[in-house]
């Protein structure tokens, strides 16, 4: 009896030790991913854009407060970049409050991000009045829009071709001279 009991033990210490073993591999292929995708995101930022921020925040006081992506410098202005890591159908357009994912036949909502990119190049515009600023929200290649993509969404495979690489001596001095000016009240973890 005593035998029987070792060898039910030991199996299932052995599917347990499985087990664990397979959870541990899909959580470590998900983040392997993670960071391939965004890897691949700050290569094509790096090729487009004369210099860049990620991760960056700006701080403006009494609750004006924006957290960014991406601030890129580019020929053509200040470029904002939102990113946006959802796989799946996405139904989306500009004016409407929720957006959908539907991802494996299930539906999820989540806010326009529309809303909040507006909030924060409003809080861009006050430190570089005057200033040309585009603003875009980048999906994953892992994203389609089955019923049409609201204006200025892109997706990552998308972005290199929508912008020409950009060097140092294509961008006029006065984006250069904002692009300084903008350094200086942001805060970032590049």
């Amino acid at each position: 009896m005593l035998d029987a009991l070792d060898s039910y033990e030991t199996i299932t210490l052995l599917l347990g030790g499985f087990l664990l073993v397979l959870i541990i591999v899909y959580f470590t292929y998900r983040l392997l991913g993670k960071n391939r995708q965004l890897r691949k995101i700050r290569r094509v930022v790096k090729k487009i854009s004369g210099d860049f921020l990620a991760n960056t925040s700006l701080d403006m006081g009494e609750d004006q407060y924006a957290y960014f992506d991406y601030i890129l410098l580019h020929k053509d202005g200040i470029i904002v970049l939102e990113l946006k890591d959802y796989a799946g159908h996405i139904f989306a357009s500009e004016q409407i409050n929720q957006w959908t994912q539907v991802l494996a036949g299930k539906s999820y909502k989540f806010t326009n991000p529309f809303f909040e990119l507006e909030r924060k190049i409003e809080l861009l515009r006050q430190v570089l009045p005057g200033q040309k600023i585009q603003a875009l929200i980048l999906f994953t290649d892992s994203a389609d829009f089955p019923k049409g993509r609201p204006q200025n969404v892109l997706l990552l495979k998308e972005l290199g071709a929508q912008f020409v690489k950009t060097n140092a001596k294509d961008i006029a001095e006065t984006e250069k001279s904002a692009w300084r000016q903008l350094t200086t009240y942001l805060s970032t973890d590049n």
